[in-house]
């Protein structure tokens, strides 16, 4: 299943929330983009695809040098957040973060309840492993 942009909305809101702990001196907290390569006929963009597979989607340090790393995804499902929605790129850099200590996680807006999680790592990883 494709997942790209799913969570536009959210991400912004997450975005805006990470320049307010930037002005406050908080945190600094950069979104990572994925690079893309554009197939182009003359002047016509003809496709478009990832170079490669990047991490998570947002990456920084809090003050007092706590490095950080998480994504954030999406949900019409009232039910919680669907594993399919997470990488097995993403899983290999939330494992190999948790073990460099970083704090790694997943940010999920349940649309349905318009209410926003912090997921651990940990769990992540946890039902990630039960679910393959």
């Amino acid at each position: 299943m494709k997942y790209v942009n799913k969570c536009k909305l959210f991400e912004e809101e997450v975005i805006r929330s990470n320049e307010s702990y930037e002005y406050k001196k908080i945190a600094l907290i950069q979104k990572i983009n994925t690079p893309w390569k554009v197939i182009r006929n003359g002047k016509k963009i003809v496709s478009a695809f990832p170079e490669g597979k990047s991490t998570l989607d947002f990456r920084g340090t809090v003050k007092g040098g706590v490095s950080i790393s998480f994504d954030c995804k999406e949900s019409e499902d009232d039910r919680g957040l669907p594993l399919s929605y997470i990488q097995p790129h993403q899983i290999e850099y939330i494992r190999k973060a948790l073990d460099m200590d970083e704090a790694s996680f997943i940010l999920f807006y349940i649309k349905a309840y318009n209410k926003r999680f912090f997921i651990g790592g940990q769990i992540v990883i946890s039902y990630w492993d039960r679910w393959q």
